[in-house]
């Protein structure tokens, strides 16, 4: 139904230039997937007013809702408001409320209010305008039959405020009674087609209103099951079936049944036994602390990390002996043990994980070729370490090794009988 159907245009030079990129667009859609809107088409466009007429013109005839994204501020290169005036065959008017309002900010701030800042309060008359609360673009609200048009600033914040509290309201308003649901899965080291195959009865017996959505990231595979039906209870009931059933044939490939990350997951099962870890990363810089931390609440179970990437820190702060420094490697099964135990001695924590390794593009040998990390996981029941090997180029391996390091340690923990227990002295 062209009523549920949306495309969304995003306005200005810098986005085809590649200077910007386009984070509005995709958030978005996300939230108009959960109102029962599908975004058909995304398309950039030049500060230009003829492309943007002609998208203009075949987004209508597509869909109910067409947005667009920029070119509402107030330098010459910003046509947006000209080229829906002109559009729509209606004047720029000023609006004294608008006109009032941008000159409190203005104001407030100790800013000299110029030429340019007050034409932003000139608006098309056919227009509704949408207030912006926190910036001097207004979005615009336009009809035609059977479509709505919608104009929002190309700047994030603003775009996203304008979206939450004018627009969402309006089309909730609008819509007929039609329900959307979403199931969610997470899976870590796994291809999508392997899962593809595994679930590909699954897939075929599902009514034509859902459908499975194959979502890969470096080192992690989402799966989205959804569908939008006007009857709410039984949308749910056929996703709950289909998701029981990939329950069922996935079984402990499965990381999380909800849109979680890797640490979110690790941190909500760290916080629910009331565990602590700390981190020694070498290879990975950091970035397994900073996913950590990235996860609000973390401080209830991250106690904290040590970055040793020379030698002389896993020796002098992690007290690697230097024998194993030269006569087994930083990268070593004996290298990462040491580190895991006096990590989790220094930063008294229930369980500690410790990495090394070499992401290239070169450092590699015979016995350690690039892409080689060993890691180690040092808590009350043990130590353990593990070797990995990646194939992919320097960022991607770093990224792959932290998720990787994580999905382990959840893993671990979930099987460690220790884990119901707290910290132990050493």
């Amino acid at each position: 139904m062209k009523q549920n159907k949306a495309i969304i245009i995003t306005i200005g030079d810098e986005l085809l230039l590649g200077q910007v990129v386009d984070t509005n667009s995709s958030w978005m859609a996300q939230q108009l997937d959960v109102l029962g809107i599908k975004t058909v088409r995304r398309v950039a466009v030049a500060d230009e007013i003829r492309p943007l007429r002609d998208e203009l013109d075949a987004a209508i005839s597509q869909a109910g809702y067409v947005f667009l994204t920029g070119g509402l501020g107030p330098t010459k290169d910003d046509l947006t408001k000209q080229a829906l005036a002109e559009y729509f065959d209606t004047p720029l008017v000023q609006n004294d409320e608008v006109l009032h309002y941008i000159e409190q900010i203005f104001e407030r701030s100790g800013r000299v209010l110029t030429l340019a800042n007050k034409r932003q309060a000139l608006l098309p008359e056919s227009c509704l305008v949408l207030p912006n609360k926190i910036g001097t673009a207004s979005g615009m609200w336009f009809h035609k039959p059977e479509c709505h048009i919608i104009s929002l600033p190309g700047v994030p914040y603003e775009m996203k405020a304008i979206f939450i509290n004018e627009v969402i309201p309006k089309i909730k308003a609008r819509q007929q009674a039609f329900f959307r649901g979403h199931r969610h899965f997470l899976l870590m080291n796994v291809s999508e087609t392997v899962i593809a195959q595994k679930i590909a009865g699954i897939e075929t017996g599902l009514p034509s209103f859902a459908r499975i959505a194959y979502l890969p990231g470096i080192g992690a595979l989402r799966l989205r099951l959804s569908g939008s039906h006007s009857d709410e209870r039984y949308l749910n009931s056929v996703l709950d079936e289909a998701a029981a059933q990939i329950k069922a044939i996935l079984g402990t490939l499965i990381a999380a049944t909800e849109d979680l990350s890797i640490a979110e997951v690790v941190g909500g099962i760290l916080k629910d036994k009331g565990l602590t870890l700390g981190l020694a990363e070498s290879c990975t810089g950091g970035l397994i602390a900073s996913k950590i931390t990235d996860v609000a609440g973390s401080s209830a179970y991250f106690n904290g990390g040590i970055v040793c990437y020379a030698n002389a820190v896993k020796e002098n702060i992690l007290d690697v002996s230097r024998q194993t420094l030269e006569h087994n490697g930083a990268v070593s099964e004996a290298a990462v043990l040491q580190m895991a135990i006096c990590a989790r001695q220094r930063l008294r924590t229930d369980y500690a994980l410790a990495v090394s390794g070499i992401l290239g593009p070169d450092g590699g040998t015979e016995e350690n070729p690039v892409g080689t990390v060993w890691m180690a996981i040092a808590g009350s029941s043990g130590t353990k370490a593990k070797r990995f090997h990646f194939r992919f180029e320097r960022r991607h391996n770093k990224e792959l090794a932290a998720n990787t390091a994580l999905e382990w340690l959840r893993q671990y923990i979930l099987i460690d009988k220790a884990s119901i227990s707290g910290f132990t002295q050493l």
